[in-house]
């Protein structure tokens, strides 16, 4: 089929691990087949948390040095994450450069010595590339956001979830429109988030310990074109900002972008430059993943309890669930990154940096 050279990951146990592989990772492993490590930044700072362990648990074998054994090590560890999930665009950016910095390493420093220069390496890529990233996203994002806008969004983002609280309590008055599908429903704790939160100063309603949220609607995707009409921007996340300009994220991103896109609204991306990447990708089918696919059972009432194997048809349905989709560059109208407000299309200038 379409999509058969995708490989299907089966849950991860605990059961039957080579003894190469360190517990912690074996743990972080255990996390993200099984769904409770999710979301591209969230995998990569828990991926370099796990590394700090690695590092410090490491002992440098006779006759060799860190600098030229660590990598080969953590390269055991990696594949075996990547039996749990493939690697993120932004993970790959962190492996990436934390082998650089592995490899230029003084061979003649002691190994604690060494070991301190990639800890604090780990921790300044977490700050400079993640933490402050995103705190300077929101800075540029939230004036973006006016009095009397309805903010489309899309499932769930961290980062677009900050914007809007900035926004909302630097005082702006505006709604959100929430966007979500099956079988994840990510949107549901985006909903909760905003409808939760304590924003806009003290009210009466804080005063009796209230909360006072943002107001929200909640739509699935089969309303999206109703819910356009009041709709005046869109605020997205993203996954990675591929080389060509194609916004690579949770799948139905495509379809909410490309109808902002004939209804004539701006289709704003909040992304931080690790996530950008050198591949150029123009459909979904030749690389992405495949989710679980709990959920997406047949309706019951879509049965014939009559019927056997042989002759129901509802047998012949295969249940996919693929995980991202592709955006064409066309269909952003910006991408917000701490290098500042850009098209998509930038994305090569900034790799380049």
């Amino acid at each position: 089929s379409l999509f058969s050279h995708l490989e299907r990951r089966p849950l991860l146990t605990s059961e039957h691990v080579s003894r190469d592989i360190h517990p912690e990772t074996v743990a972080l492993a255990l996390r993200y087949s099984h769904g409770h490590c999710i979301g591209s930044n969230t995998r990569c700072i828990a991926m370099l948390d796990c590394f700090k362990i690695l590092i410090a648990d490491y002992v440098t074998p006779s006759g060799t040095t860190l600098s030229r054994n660590l990598s080969p090590y953590l390269s055991t560890q990696i594949s075996y994450l990547i039996t749990a999930r493939p690697l993120s665009v932004s993970m790959g950016t962190a492996i990436r450069l934390l082998k650089q910095a592995i490899s230029t390493r003084d061979i003649d420093k002691p190994d604690d010595d060494l070991k301190e220069e990639l800890f604090d390496f780990i921790e300044t890529f977490k700050r400079e590339r993640i933490t402050v990233a995103g705190q300077v996203i929101v800075k540029l994002a939230t004036p973006r956001i006016s009095d009397g806008d309805v903010v489309l969004v899309y499932a769930h983002s961290t980062i677009v979830l900050k914007i809007l609280l900035a926004a909302a309590e630097q005082g702006t008055r505006f709604s959100v429109v929430v966007a979500d599908s099956r079988p994840n429903f990510e949107g549901r704790r985006m909903l909760d988030a905003l409808t939760t939160a304590r924003v806009g100063g003290t009210t009466k309603d804080d005063l009796v310990g209230l909360p006072r949220g943002i107001p929200v609607t909640y739509i699935q995707l089969t309303g999206l074109s109703y819910a356009l009409k009041s709709v005046t921007k869109c605020l997205l996340g993203a996954h990675a900002v591929l080389a060509n300009g194609a916004l690579y994220s949770r799948a139905g991103t495509a379809l909410v972008s490309m109808a902002c896109y004939e209804a004539h609204i701006p289709v704003m991306v909040a992304c931080e430059t690790y996530k950008f990447g050198d591949r150029v990708q123009l459909d979904s089918f030749v690389i992405n993943e495949l989710g679980r696919t709990t959920g997406m059972d047949v309706p019951q009432a879509a049965k014939n309890s009559k019927a056997n194997e042989d002759t129901d048809p509802m047998s012949l349905v295969r249940k996919l669930n693929i995980m991202y989709d592709i955006t064409p560059a066309k269909y952003i109208t910006l991408c917000i990154s701490e290098l500042g407000s850009l098209p998509t299309t930038s994305v090569p200038a900034a790799l380049r940096e």
